[in-house]
């Protein structure tokens, strides 16, 4: 239950947010009451980028050039954000939509894209909710995110996830898997494991991605080094990672180019 003045702060918040950027989804109200907090949004027809990955149902969506348009589509969102001072921090699948017109379609030569879920944002190095942790996403979070190293959670941690979604939207799986789903070695992985090379992905779109998602390989369990130490190698990491939304999305705008119109075979 939030109280009225958190209430005022939190609409306030999305009213801003509203007028930022067209892609970001627009949100009405925040109700609070004794059963929990309602989130008023605009109404959206069209489908989130999760079920694209992870069901059969579209695959004229699956296309390489399609799906990196996609993601130039949510770089150019976010570089408003960043500018801002506003990290999202929960950038995956379900939290990128895609906009269907008025007859139902999806244009995939300029396709909408809606950034939902900004509960979790960081604005000015402030949560707008409370949360006692660090708020992480399994599979997508950077690892200093998910190791809560508060002083490096930045623009670099949004980037991050947008590589490891866009890298999962290619390949048709998630970036970070074991035989028997255990999540705390699925943690693991994601903290301190690259990607894979595979075959779905051609070897100059696995550098960008292989850049984007840079991250320290520890040799031991990263929770056995001091903090200090840990946010050092964080550190280094993100330096060798993309920079800014614009850079990633002029970068993003070249592999379009450069890529024929037909990627792979979608079936």
């Amino acid at each position: 239950l939030l109280n009225e003045q958190h209430l005022l702060l939190i609409n306030s918040i999305y009213a801003s947010l509203n007028l930022l950027h067209e892609g970001i989804v627009q949100t009405y109200d925040c109700i609070s009451d004794n059963d929990g907090i309602y989130i008023v949004r605009e109404q959206l027809i069209g489908v989130d980028l999760q079920a694209v990955i992870f069901t059969g149902d579209y695959p004229h969506l699956r296309d390489t050039k399609f799906l990196l348009r996609v993601g130039e589509k949510v770089c150019e969102i976010l570089s408003v954000l960043h500018q801002n001072k506003i990290v999202h921090r929960r950038i995956q699948p379900s939290t990128i939509f895609l906009v269907a017109n008025e007859t139902g379609k999806i244009d995939t030569e300029n396709p909408e894209v809606k950034l939902l879920n900004f509960e979790y944002v960081q604005i000015n190095n402030q949560n707008m909710l409370n949360f006692s942790r660090i708020p992480y996403v399994l599979y997508y979070s950077a690892p200093e995110l998910v190791l809560q190293s508060s002083s490096l959670v930045n623009a670099s941690c949004d980037l991050y996830s947008l590589g490891i979604t866009l890298y999962e939207a290619i390949i048709r799986q998630h970036a970070f898997e074991c035989d028997n789903n255990d999540l705390n070695l699925i943690l693991n992985m994601q903290i301190s494991y690259p990607l894979k090379k595979h075959s779905r992905i051609d070897n100059v779109t696995f550098s960008f991605l292989q850049k984007t998602t840079a991250k320290h390989i520890f040799k031991s369990p990263p929770t056995r080094y001091k903090p200090e130490a840990r946010d050092k190698y964080f550190f280094n990491a993100q330096q060798q990672r993309i920079h800014s939304a614009t850079e990633m999305q002029l970068t993003l705008q070249l592999l379009i180019e450069d890529m024929p119109d037909k990627t792979e075979n979608i079936f």
